[in-house]
């Protein structure tokens, strides 16, 4: 019956849902509803009806057991074993690779069932596929779930990219055709109508009535109608309690296909192959003919789930431990009897804590490494506690003191790892020792003399096993400050090493160079990337210098666009360190592109995994909340951020001092300080007497942004861009040296340099500069300027830095209105009729607003009352005007 129950009604839903599927004007449509009402077979019907020479569907399911395993809704797109441990983020970059080439040049549809069931990363996945139209979404979800919808599908609703569709019961005329349709022939309408009313129009309480009623056979001819069929149920007792009708279904149900159905409710969804495993393929048959199951997804990786999940739901509550514990039993020696997936180690695992279901000690320690890497600690914890009770050996006592140690508990990881020393084998597993009780001591116990302890054990074990604890001695080095003496090291291993020691030496040295002001960054840090793929996954302190270089080369470059990874890319990595970074950078990118909210929300939420599980990134997140909420005008939290910053700085957080640095003074800019001019050229000075060329750069370019660059400050630019080949040094130099010449013709050029790069907020600032000297000036060609800053605003959403007191303000009453209606073209005589006075009055005030504006026709007017207005509006919005700045003022002063 469960594959030929039709479909009925819904056609308004289905016609709208086809529109939202088109990505003309949304990307999406998510149907939603109690249980029961239909929600999966509206699905299935809307992707029945699309084209499939032009559209191709990829099915996926969630599901309460698979929201903590990664993708483990999408497990069927990736092959199985292919990624078993790997990092999450090769999983996203793999699945979207197959969902290209399955796409084959058509039109994808995610269609996603249960997805307030996806897990975070599955959620990322529909998010990224949608929002960079790689695919439109159709999918389920139910409002009646504790669960909430993930936040990256909840977005997709907010800002209207999937359309929300409310799935109601059917109507009475529904019911009766779905009635007909069942039986064939016409039914009379007291039947249906007694139907409706028993059901609601509750299309799952439809169908569970009419099955419970021997279906058609209830159904009697009516004497004398030919055709008409009469609901008859005497002799059968009428219930729609869910769960009674479910209980009519199973009585008839044999010993074999009732197990397969607790085997199901275990771990739905479950492949049909390690159910079968665990019973037999005719129980299994059994089971799926009552259609209380079915098999979604073909091929080997097809998977068992209940039709209605309110029937897991049942079967679950009902079984008695002793069966539960034996299904688990047998489902684990099914799974374990093939290559498993990130998703099989992780719910094995899982099982054997909660429920002590036995699995192999490998499957624990696999399980702990994979959750630690995605950052969720408490989880971890438990698995690395399992696996070494379990007698995981070393690998076990790793992981558990990794993640006892970003867990907060340093002093326990490091009596753990000094249990397992007895363990350690091989050179290898050697330096993975010394390697966490490094990072444990000094990211966490503020130890600078782990520096000296890293070298000496590196002696002990020679090149070029040792290089790697050499490496890591030499960045420890830099981060308590000694910058150049840590890179001369980090410079010789590069040079002399190989393997996860070279890349790991030229990951730092690559962040370091940034921080000097040193060439080449961007082609190194690709080159970085192509060569470090396969070993980041093994190394995360790999993983953790590389995001490291990757963010101090965006600061320092300006390349917000190309060297920041989106969500989703293959060099972005979920790890709580390396999260941090990878924050970091798109605050930063976010923050230069003139994306206040983004940039606040990434700083914010650096922080909050630096709080939880990177302490050494503290001082930095804390340095770019500052910077992100000064640029929003926020001084209270910036303010906050910077002494939170302060307090919590450490001796091994020194080579984060210039950031903070740098984050006091744009603090001190955006609330108008008069000594954040003199701040600014004191701290370049000082970043160049450390030979800190790149942060030195930065200063240098935050004063011209202050309008107080000198010549002499517009060569020592050029000569820093020249060593460097700073793409934002470069620009950074000419916008001091037309700044320091007053030229205004040079600031535009500047200031669409800026923009090409994606720096919105420093285009705006080199675009205000412009109109401001040729209003103070009264130059001929000011209208051009202003528009074109009108421009520049409208397509960046930027507000400029220190808002420009126009001369509009120095209009009277009467000269601002004649200048309003002259704007729109209107002859003197119409504007002095609308404004009851005589054609001279009009000229004498057109005259007068001419004047004081600096201007000479009616051409410049137009733009100089856009921004007007505009400034007007941004002041009134955001309940205080930003910083003035005097027209007549020198613009170098």
């Amino acid at each position: 019956m469960a594959g030929l129950w039709p479909f009925v009604g819904r056609t308004d839903e289905l016609d709208f849902a086809r529109e939202a599927l088109d990505g003309t004007h949304r990307q999406g449509v998510l149907f939603s509803g109690a249980h029961g009402i239909g929600k999966t077979r509206t699905l299935r019907a809307l992707t029945e009806r699309l084209d499939p020479e032009r559209t191709v569907v990829v099915r996926a399911f969630g599901a309460h057991a698979t929201s903590g395993i990664h993708l483990g809704a999408f497990a069927h797109l990736l092959p199985p074993g292919e990624l078993t441990g790997c990092d999450p983020q090769r999983l996203l970059g793999r699945a979207f690779d197959l969902l290209a080439r399955d796409a084959d040049g058509r039109r994808t549809i995610l269609a996603v069932d249960d997805i307030h069931h996806l897990d975070p990363l599955g959620a990322a996945f529909v998010s990224l596929a949608v929002r960079g139209d790689r695919a439109s979404l159709a999918a389920t979800a139910c409002p009646e779930e504790p669960l909430p919808l993930p936040p990256a599908i909840a977005s997709l609703l907010r800002d209207d990219l999937v359309a929300d569709v409310p799935l109601a019961p059917l109507h009475a005329g529904d019911v009766r055709e779905l009635l007909e349709s069942l039986l064939g022939g016409a039914v009379d309408p007291e039947s249906s109508q007694r139907f409706f009313r028993l059901t609601q129009g509750v299309p799952l309480a439809v169908r569970e009535l009419f099955e419970s009623q021997a279906g058609g056979a209830a159904f009697v001819g009516v004497d004398g109608v030919d055709g008409v069929r009469r609901w008859r149920p005497e002799g059968r007792s009428i219930t729609t309690s869910s769960t009674e009708l479910l209980l009519r279904r199973l009585d008839p149900l044999g010993p074999e296909a009732r197990r397969v159905l607790d085997l199901v409710a275990l771990a739905e969804p479950v492949r049909r192959a390690d159910v079968v495993f665990a019973s037999s393929p005719s129980a299994v048959e059994a089971a799926l003919a009552t259609g209380i199951v079915e098999c979604r997804l073909d091929g080997p990786g097809g998977e068992l789930r209940f039709a209605q999940p309110l029937h897991g739901e049942f079967l679950r509550q009902r079984m008695d431990a002793m069966s539960a514990d034996l299904g688990r039993r047998d489902l684990a020696v099914a799974i374990c009897a093939r290559d498993l997936s990130a998703g099989d180690h992780i719910r094995l695992a899982g099982w054997h804590v909660d429920h002590a279901t036995p699995v192999p000690v490998d499957v624990l320690v696999t399980a702990a490494g994979l959750v630690y890497g995605a950052g969720d600690l408490r989880l971890a914890l438990r698995l690395a506690q399992a696996a070494v009770t379990s007698a995981g050996g070393f690998a076990g006592a790793e992981v558990l003191a990794n993640t006892l140690g970003f867990a907060g508990r340093p002093q326990d990881a490091l009596r753990v790892l000094d249990d397992a020393r007895a363990l350690v084998g091989s050179d290898e597993e050697q330096v993975r020792w010394q390697t966490a009780r490094a990072l444990i001591e000094f990211n966490l116990l503020d130890d600078v003399g782990v520096v000296e302890r890293l070298v000496e054990a590196a002696g002990s074990l020679g090149s070029p096993t040792g290089d790697i604890l050499r490496s890591l001695a030499a960045c420890f080095q830099a981060a308590r400050g000694e910058i150049a003496d840590g890179a001369a090291a980090l410079e010789s291993l590069a040079g002399e090493s190989s393997g996860p020691a070279r890349l790991h030496s030229e990951a730092m040295l690559l962040g370091l160079d940034a921080m000097r002001g040193r060439p080449g960054l961007s082609p190194r840090l690709r080159a970085l990337d192509r060569d470090s793929s396969s070993l980041r996954e093994v190394w995360p302190t790999l993983r953790a210098t590389s995001g490291f270089a990757r963010w101090m080369v965006t600061l320092t470059t300006g390349q917000v666009d190309e060297l920041v990874p989106e969500a989703g890319s293959e060099l972005m990595w979920f790890f709580p360190m390396v999260d941090v970074q990878w924050l970091l950078g798109q605050s930063i990118a976010a923050r230069l592109r003139g994306g206040v909210a983004d940039a606040r929300e990434a700083a914010e939420r650096a922080f909050a995994l630096a709080e939880a599980g990177g302490k050494i990134f503290l001082v930095p997140a804390l340095a770019e909340v500052a910077a992100a909420a000064a640029l929003g005008g926020d001084l209270d939290r910036a303010r906050s951020a910077l002494s939170d910053a302060r307090e919590r700085y450490r001796p091994t957080m020194a080579i984060h001092r210039p950031a903070l640095e740098l984050a006091a003074l744009q603090t001190d800019m955006a609330a108008g300080l008069d000594s954040a001019a003199a701040d600014a050229r004191s701290l370049a000075r000082r970043f160049a007497a450390e030979q800190l060329h790149g942060y030195e750069m930065l200063a240098l370019h935050a004063l011209t942004c202050l309008r107080a660059a000198s010549v002499e400050d517009a060569e020592r630019l050029k000569g820093l861009a020249a060593a460097s080949d700073s793409p934002l040094g470069r620009i950074a130099a000419d916008h001091a040296d037309a700044q320091s010449r007053a030229d205004s013709g040079a600031l535009l050029v500047v200031a669409e340099r800026y923009l090409d790069l994606g720096l919105n907020v420093f285009a705006v600032d080199a675009a205000v500069e412009a109109v401001h000297i040729r209003l103070a000036h009264g130059s001929a060609d000011a209208g051009t300027a202003v528009e074109r800053l009108v421009q520049m605003l409208d397509s960046t959403g930027v507000e400029p830095r220190g808002l420009l007191s126009l001369p509009v303000e120095r209009l009277t009453r009467r000269e601002k209105d004649v200048a309003v209606l002259a704007v729109d073209g209107r002859p003197a005589k119409v504007i002095a009729k609308q404004l009851f006075i005589v054609p001279r009055t009009v000229d004498s005030n057109l005259r007068r607003a001419y004047a004081k504006l600096k201007i000479h026709s009616r051409a410049d007017l137009a733009p100089l009352l856009a921004l007007a207005e505009r400034i007007e509006r941004t002041t009134r919005e955001t309940g205080s005007g930003a910083d003035h700045v005097d027209p007549g003022a020198d613009p170098a002063s």
